[in-house]
């Protein structure tokens, strides 16, 4: 036997190759093998790497490490490898699995390759920059108010299908903002980036009539097609 190994990573809550860098994050990667002898045992050893610098992803100064011990009943099949971990921080980032297949103790076949997308989870990373129509940072009340949010993004999948939403926020009292007709002020904006990093447009217009002077704060949650991240 001459065993073949090869993976695809995603994320336990997208199911894709994104992820939020919050406190606890869940990578499932699934290893398809080949070409191993049925009824013996055998792990599967995954290691999370950093793309940006090509070294073992370390947090709490410890590496990222997960491992199943199976026994395959067929030559070909394939097996999880669940790595949970904190992303906090980790913001604009992409990490890397890779795997190694072992039998007592021997490297039977390896799957390290820093640049396979397969392997490659993405943290994206927003920010944006509000303002009025005309470019300043005061809108005047009335009845058709517009505000519009520009947002910068790093780090994302190109040609994936996004949608960004944002809320008008009273930063006095950290409450969504109400128009009025009594509804909380949101918008959205789906796009499809060209390139990892970018920028696009979030448009708020709506009934200020019932609003005094105030600071108005925008939130904006990135969202893919199929989850949050």
């Amino acid at each position: 036997y001459i065993p073949e190994i090869g993976t695809t990573a995603l994320d336990s809550e997208t199911k894709a190759h994104i992820s939020m860098a919050d406190g606890s994050v869940t990578i499932v990667d699934t290893v398809d093998y080949r070409d191993l002898a049925p009824n013996h045992e055998y792990t599967m050893e995954g290691t999370l790497m950093d793309k940006g610098t090509g070294e073992v992803l370390m947090v709490n100064g410890e590496p990222v490490t997960a491992s199943t011990v199976f026994t395959p009943t067929e030559p070909d099949g394939s097996v999880d490898v669940t790595f949970t971990f904190d992303a906090t921080g980790m913001k604009g980032k992409d990490i890397v699995v890779f795997e190694k297949l072992l039998v007592a103790d021997y490297e039977a076949a390896i799957h390290e390759d820093i640049e396979d997308n397969g392997q490659t989870i993405h943290f994206p990373e927003i920010g944006t920059e509000a303002q009025s129509m005309d470019g300043g940072k005061t809108v005047t009340i009335s009845s058709t108010m517009t505000v519009v949010d520009k947002v910068s993004y790093k780090n994302l999948i190109p040609g994936q299908v996004y949608v960004t939403e944002g809320t008008l926020m009273d930063k006095a009292t950290g409450e969504a903002i109400r128009d009025a007709e009594g509804n909380v002020v949101t918008a959205k904006a789906q796009f499809v980036p060209e390139e990892a990093d970018g920028e696009m447009e979030v448009t708020f217009t709506f009934n200020g009539t019932n609003l005094s002077s105030m600071d108005a704060v925008v939130f904006e949650k990135l969202f893919i097609v199929n989850g949050a991240v």
